[in-house]
């Protein structure tokens, strides 16, 4: 029973920290003081309906003496950072931050260690993804870790997600495309030839990761990539989301479909052996764009 567990969060002031706190408490039902969250940015996480949740800094936490812990490590200098850092610093604050999740590893002595990576590792040139590459050689990292600790993990590589607590709209198509609908009334997408995605709902993925942290017979070690079956290309993605938000909702776009596509789809044969043995369904795109679009709404993030 996840009940009699600790749950450590570090990097929980991020879109995947916020959906699993708010998971935890609604749907899991644990006691807020079974969630330790650990943030260098803010003092407390603001949940859906004004529910707050303190957050703790790393130096904090080092003085903690748990048992039973989960640990979930969402802490990591994405890609829209490269924009602000040069490669070098961008790698090199990725480093500290996976130092940091070290100690916290071997002093905390977690059964179980949950790292989010991404469907980027599927290119991981130094120089054309840094991104990309950080989080190949933080997968290998972590993999030597706990092996060396007899600790299980599991590894999610995150492709496209959706649903409540999404951030950073214009770094997302699908946020993107919900705040120029709000704003302007119309979408406007640049991309002329084929991008096709496949997303999964952000509750779906907690869900999976949960599940398995509650599963005592689980492997030692599994990297499963997210996502479903059901492929979207961007066009379609706008029409379904101006058939979601009210008013007349034009599409724009010079769009040429015998142009080379542009896939960033996940293969998800070993999420589906996990999905299968929980007995998990997965939400379809429409209930994911639904589901974003209320949550922007409701919270007056658009």
């Amino acid at each position: 029973m996840l009940k009699n567990y600790n749950f450590v969060i570090y990097g929980a002031n991020g879109w995947l920290g916020k959906a699993l706190t708010d998971y935890c408490l609604k749907q899991l039902k644990l006691d807020p003081t079974q969630i330790i969250l650990i943030s260098g940015s803010v003092e407390e996480l603001t949940l859906q309906e004004g529910v707050r949740h303190p957050c703790y800094k790393f130096e904090d936490v080092m003085k903690k003496r748990l048992e039973n812990v989960i640990f979930f490590n969402f802490s990591f200098k994405l890609k829209d950072k490269l924009q602000e850092l040069n490669t070098g610093n961008f790698l090199k604050e990725n480093d500290q931050i996976k130092d940091k999740a070290e100690k916290l590893i071997r002093h905390l002595k977690p059964i179980k260690v949950i790292y989010s990576s991404s469907g980027a590792v599927t290119n991981p040139d130094p120089t054309l993804n840094p991104y990309g590459y950080q989080k190949l050689k933080d997968e290998s990292f972590y993999e030597e870790l706990c092996a060396a600790l007899n600790i299980k993990l599991l590894i999610a590589r995150i492709y496209n997600i959706a649903g409540p607590y999404m951030n950073k709209l214009d770094v997302y198509a699908l946020g993107n495309f919900i705040k120029q609908a709000k704003q302007t009334g119309k979408i406007e997408i640049s991309a002329n030839n084929p991008v096709i995605r496949n997303y999964i709902h952000i509750y779906d993925l907690m869900n999976i990761l949960c599940a398995w942290a509650e599963d005592p017979e689980e492997e030692d070690y599994i990297n499963f990539s997210t996502g479903t079956e059901e492929e979207i290309e961007l066009g379609e993605l706008a029409k379904l989301v101006s058939e979601i938000m009210p008013g007349d909702i034009s599409i724009v776009r010079d769009y040429h479909d015998t142009d080379l596509p542009n896939r960033y789809v996940s293969d998800i044969e070993a999420q589906n052996i996990l999905t299968e043995k929980y007995g998990i369904k997965l939400k379809n795109m429409k209930d994911c764009v639904r589901d974003t679009y209320n949550y922007l709404k409701t919270e007056k993030l658009i």
